[in-house]
């Protein structure tokens, strides 16, 4: 019988060939000899890994985890498997753990905490996630970087509840029978009238749910993704979310309107090169530059 050595080198060859039945055979002989070699059951779960049987692939990287040897490679295991199964629970704890050991280099540990984001999203955990994030802006990152997890974030950050809030809102007002009334498919309804009715209606607390940052803080997020980047397709939607923002304030100081006007003029410049769609940004300028005028014109008292 080759000796434990040779037959792991041999393990790891056979990996590297994508050999991974062999690999596996190569472990067993290994396990055979020493049940506890952490060796072993790393390589036969990235074998196992591999050939998708994420059953035994998990088996064995807990196996390690379980004698501390060499744990943070076996988290590595378990997070690619829990990864390929979309088992976010355990994905979660094994990005927890990669991140408290540190091992890995800078950029591999922001990839971590993206991930973790992301399942944490998926969980519903819209505040959990946030906080990673910012965790991640608080650090030094490159401006690519910097604009793609301000996105992830002013997206968490929107509340989804608010817009079929709305939405549902205005529909319990009366409104005069057309011919071209829109059907609202899909809107949740209660066999005691509208959705809205009472301060604990279903609509009400999934929108306060939903909300995992102020006004100030989205104001915060969408103003530095404005700040680099133009008012084109991949990025008007956030400039619109501003522009929306500053419209629903109860009071915009001077500084604000202005600064939005500044960024539907941009975004009118960019239409008519073709490079910006929407309308919105339009009617939220000519909206804000009424109000400004409107306010100009009260007497003060």
């Amino acid at each position: 019988m080759a000796s434990i050595k040779a037959s792991l080198k041999q393990a790891r060859a056979c990996i590297a060939a994508t050999e991974y039945r062999e690999a596996q055979q190569h472990c067993q002989n290994i396990l055979k000899q020493d049940k506890t070699s952490a060796e072993a059951f790393l390589l036969f779960g990235k074998a196992c890994y591999h050939l998708e049987d994420y059953q035994r692939a998990d088996l064995a990287y807990n196996k390690v985890i379980s004698h501390a040897t060499h744990s943070h490679l076996a988290w590595k295991g378990v997070r690619e498997v829990h990864a390929a199964l979309n088992d976010t629970a355990k994905l979660v704890t094994a990005l927890q753990e990669l991140l408290a050991a540190g091992k890995d280099p800078p950029e591999r540990l922001i990839e971590y905490r993206e991930e973790l984001a992301a399942c944490l999203t998926q969980q519903g955990r819209l505040s959990d996630a946030a906080a990673e994030l910012q965790f991640l802006l608080a650090g030094q990152l490159d401006s690519k970087l910097e604009l793609s997890i301000l996105c992830q974030l002013a997206d968490l950050q929107d509340p989804p509840g608010a817009q079929q809030l709305q939405s549902a809102s205005s529909s319990s007002m009366p409104r005069q029978p057309s011919g071209n009334a829109a059907v609202h498919v899909g809107s949740p309804q209660s066999a005691h009238g509208s959705p809205l009715q009472g301060p604990g209606s279903r609509l009400q607390r999934m929108a306060s749910q939903k909300a995992v940052a102020s006004d100030a803080e989205r104001r915060e997020v969408l103003e530095r993704i404005c700040s680099l980047t133009p008012a084109s397709p991949s990025y008007a939607v956030y400039h619109e979310k501003l522009l929306q923002l500053v419209m629903d304030a109860r009071a915009v100081d001077t500084r604000w309107r202005i600064q939005a006007l500044k960024r539907a003029e941009a975004s009118a410049a960019g239409s008519q090169r073709g490079r910006c769609s929407s309308a919105y940004v339009l009617s939220s300028a000519v909206l804000l530059l009424e109000a400004g005028l409107q306010e100009a014109a009260t007497p003060v008292r």
